[in-house]
């Protein structure tokens, strides 16, 4: 991919605490959880 860019969701400041709590828990970073959801077909 030649450039990056950001993305801002709105969420529940809750769902966004198990997200993050998700991604620690599977030593993943959640950014890298959310492209690769986004690459699925």
């Amino acid at each position: 991919m030649a450039k990056e860019v950001q993305m801002s969701i709105k969420m529940e400041s809750v769902l966004r605490d198990q997200f993050m709590a998700a991604a620690a828990q599977r030593h993943r970073p959640a950014a890298q959880i959310i492209r690769d959801l986004m690459r699925l077909e």
